[in-house]
């Protein structure tokens, strides 16, 4: 019962803070309804607080769903190099945005036509890419690659899929929480003021701390495994270990 109150806790704090966000900026934009660039300023963030609290509420769907054993795996045909291109569609927006570099490195699959749920192992490879954006700097490099391992026992390889970047890098402490729902390191934004910071008002990089705890779920549930080699301030490499029937048998 206890946990249950403060899971709760926290799924109220985080969805009052882009709520609060929303509400703020539509009092502004109404009593700004002359200013047109004031209009848009409060429209984008509006937006920016609408995505976050739908991406909040979808994981904890996914997280609620997980604890009570109704989350389910599909098996479905798919390819490894479309999956992959779909995450760099994606997610290129958000490095260009940031002007990072993104290398993807799969040029060794035998096998790329594989037996598994591709959405879901999609939804967590994005959180890790995501992540690589987000706590990367300015001009920074994010690179994904996949290789294949084949297995004595034929019709199936072991799938090594590594996403690495050079930005902020983890604590060892807290890679030891990393994969325990809402636990979340705090970062500070590197355009905070000196007093912003005091406060830590807008200067925390959002996110609600069940990502990681969702994708390691999925990975355990397809049988597979993640390794973190984290240093403060040099980078990130996250490795998904996966062992995926082939198709066409």
């Amino acid at each position: 019962m206890e946990d249950m109150y403060k899971y709760l806790s926290r799924v109220v704090h985080d969805i009052r803070t882009p709520m609060s966000t929303i509400i703020g900026m539509t009092e502004v934009a109404r009593s700004s309804i002359n200013d047109t660039a004031k209009i848009q300023g409060c429209l984008d963030k509006i937006n920016i607080s609408s995505n976050y609290l739908m991406t909040l509420i979808n994981e904890i769907i996914d997280m609620s769903k997980i604890k009570t054993s109704h989350f389910s795996l599909n098996k479905e045909n798919f390819n490894l190099y479309d999956m992959i291109s779909d995450i760099v569609l994606l997610i290129k927006p958000q490095t260009d945005l940031k002007n990072q570099s993104l290398t993807v490195n799969i040029s060794d699959i035998k096998h790329a036509d594989v037996i598994g749920d591709s959405r879901r192992l999609q939804q967590c490879f994005l959180n890790f890419v995501t992540n690589s954006v987000k706590y990367t700097q300015n001009n920074g490099s994010i690179n994904i690659s996949v290789f294949e391992e084949p297995k004595q026992c034929s019709y199936s390889s072991v799938y090594k899929f590594v996403f690495e970047d050079n930005g902020r890098g983890m604590n060892p402490e807290f890679i030891n929480h990393i994969f325990e729902p809402f636990s979340r390191e705090f970062r500070v934004l590197p355009e905070c003021s000196e007093e912003m910071r005091k406060s830590s008002y807008g200067c925390e990089i959002p996110g609600s701390g069940l990502g990681m705890s969702i994708a390691h779920s999925i990975v355990q549930m397809m049988g597979g495994s993640i390794d973190i080699v984290s240093k403060p301030d040099i980078g990130s490499r996250f490795t998904v270990t996966l062992n995926m029937k082939w198709q066409n048998l």
